[in-house]
C-alpha cells in the first residue's frame, strides 16, 4: 500500500472514531474522492468496513490525540 494512502487511512480511522462525520464525509476529509473506493481499501487495511470500525471501537477515542497529532 502506498505511503500516502496509508496515512490517509490512519487519519480516516481517527475521524471515524470521533463520530463527528459520516463515512462519506470521512472519505472526503481524508483525501478520497470516491467513497466506495475508500471503503474498499479501508476494509483491506482494517479487515472491516469503516462503519463497523467506528462502532467496534466505540468509546475508545480521545479527541485531544486527534488534534495534537494533526
Amino acid at each position: 500500500m502506498q505511503y500516502v494512502i496509508k496515512l490517509r487511512l490512519e487519519y480516516a480511522s481517527q475521524l471515524l472514531l470521533s463520530k463527528l462525520y459520516t463515512v462519506k464525509e470521512v472519505s472526503e476529509k481524508s483525501g478520497f474522492t470516491d467513497a466506495k473506493y475508500f471503503s474498499r481499501i479501508f476494509k483491506e487495511k482494517y479487515d472491516m468496513t469503516p462503519k463497523k470500525y467506528a462502532t467496534k471501537f466505540d468509546g475508545e477515542f480521545d479527541m485531544q490525540s486527534l488534534v495534537k497529532d494533526w
